[in-house]
């Protein structure tokens, strides 16, 4: 709400009066503010959804855990070649693309147990899928229009992010 506020504050200024707050109100409700702000609304979600699924993630096992962190980045690869190979499989509401997944797979990611090895090659993963996507950025523009979003090599960035930002902060809790 203070965002929007602050946005819509330097669009049109600033008033103190009930028409004024009424324009902020509305443009906080309906995202008129500013189109960018639609991650404010996401990262509203996660708050809102995140204790649920923390309870409903510690009742699975070590291996269920892997399981399902597999699904999640497979329906990323899955998306992925659709955009790039163009063929055309209507998934109705696509259930794993969205925010939400990222924030799931970054808990999946911390909680499971990985042997030293099985870090490494996930950093690797990281790394390599950060290279390929500055040369698909770079080299072939457009070319995948999800590379900023759902995006295969997004998430394995983001797992291999999860893990060593959040392997290093736990260390020290």
């Amino acid at each position: 709400f203070l965002v929007s506020w602050v946005v819509l504050a330097s669009q049109i200024g600033f008033s103190v009066s009930l028409t004024y707050a009424k324009d902020v109100l509305l443009g906080f409700l309906f995202r008129t503010v500013h189109p960018d702000l639609w991650i404010i609304y996401s990262l509203f979600g996660f708050f809102l959804v995140a204790p649920f699924l923390k309870k409903m993630a510690e009742g699975l096992s070590q291996k269920e855990k892997k399981w399902l962190l597999g699904v999640l980045v497979g329906y990323f690869a899955f998306f992925t070649g659709g955009v790039l190979l163009d063929y055309k499989i209507m998934l109705y509401g696509y259930p794993f693309l969205n925010w939400i997944t990222y924030a799931l797979s970054g808990y999946l990611v911390l909680t499971i147990d990985w042997t030293r090895a099985q870090r490494r090659w996930i950093y690797i993963a990281g790394i390599s899928a950060f290279i390929v996507s500055t040369v698909e950025a770079l080299c072939f523009p457009g070319v995948n229009w999800s590379l900023d979003t759902i995006c295969f090599s997004r998430i394995v960035i983001c797992l291999a992010i999860f893990l060593w930002i959040g392997k290093r902060r736990w260390k020290r809790v």
